[in-house]
């Protein structure tokens, strides 16, 4: 299954310099999305099929000044409640059994 990472046009990631996908297919280690020329950041990560039927993700903009915000893929298949308050979002890879 692939990820291809974030559509982030707009407001949310309008301003960021950079974005990281922070995600548990990763162990939340932060991967950098590249920019294109129309302003949207990209990746596209290939994610293993034969474990977790899903992985929970975010992305981290990182702003002209410094200040890191966090934000969800408005286009995810699902959201979950994270630990710090705020909603996850959700990769499915495989049908749950």
């Amino acid at each position: 299954h692939r990820l291809h990472g974030a559509q982030r046009n707009g407001l949310a990631a309008g301003d960021a310099e950079q974005v990281l996908l922070l995600g548990e297919f990763s162990q939340w280690q932060p991967i950098e999305l590249k920019r294109m020329k129309n302003g949207e950041f990209k990746t596209t990560l290939n994610l293993p099929t034969d474990g977790p039927s899903h992985f929970e993700y975010c992305y981290q903009l990182v702003q002209p000044y410094g200040e890191t915000l966090y934000d969800n893929d408005w286009e995810a298949d699902d959201y979950v409640p994270g630990p710090f308050g705020r909603d996850n979002s959700v990769v499915r890879v495989s049908q749950p059994s």
